[in-house]
């Protein structure tokens, strides 16, 4: 029997990554209409789950937080409200100032060199842009599939050199238009 203190954290952090690309699914499908029935193994095929107990699984969970009733003798269902608002609430943008309105100055260090990766960072901690890209779309509410293709255009746009001079230019532009004159 699989218990807390014997789980892994590769383990957690998956059934975190189905509970929430099933919840996308199920809102995709449900094309925002909380009276629509859903499908849910077809929700779950398109997160890559094909087991019935596992799509279940999820979904009672799901079903227990509140953001999607199971029906059908769990063959299916519909979004609630609350399921509904919180996916529209994650994919709303959010402004600076209502992310963190103290938000302290930001270096932005260009090496201006064709090919040169840029730093962003405050202080002592500085990252290259491509690890703050990745560490955000780890924290994307998404599914695996989306996560991973985003990861591998990361990758493909820091390896080519002109991409990255382009991106480095429009930083640096950006930066001084955003500097008091």
């Amino acid at each position: 029997m699989l218990t807390a203190s014997n789980l892994s954290t590769e383990q957690i952090d998956l059934a975190q990554k189905q509970r929430v690309g099933l919840l996308y699914a199920l809102y995709d499908l449900s094309d925002r209409n909380v009276h629509k029935p859903i499908s849910l193994m077809e929700a779950a095929k398109k997160i890559g789950v094909t087991d019935v107990n596992e799509a279940l699984s999820i979904a009672s969970y799901l079903h227990a937080k509140g953001v999607f009733n199971l029906s059908g003798g769990g063959w299916g269902g519909r979004m609630t409200v609350a399921g509904i608002d919180l996916i529209e609430q994650s994919r709303k943008p959010i402004s600076t100032q209502e992310k963190n309105p103290a938000a302290p100055s930001v270096v932005i260090n260009n090496h201006n060199s064709p090919g040169a990766n840029f730093n962003l960072g405050s202080g002592n901690i500085q990252q290259s842009w491509t690890e703050l890209t990745s560490q955000q779309i780890d924290n994307a509410v998404a599914t695996p599939e989306e996560k991973q293709k985003a990861k591998s255009l990361l990758a493909q746009i820091s390896e080519n050199k002109l991409l990255n001079t382009i991106i480095g230019s429009a930083v640096g532009v950006l930066t001084e238009a955003a500097l008091p004159k």
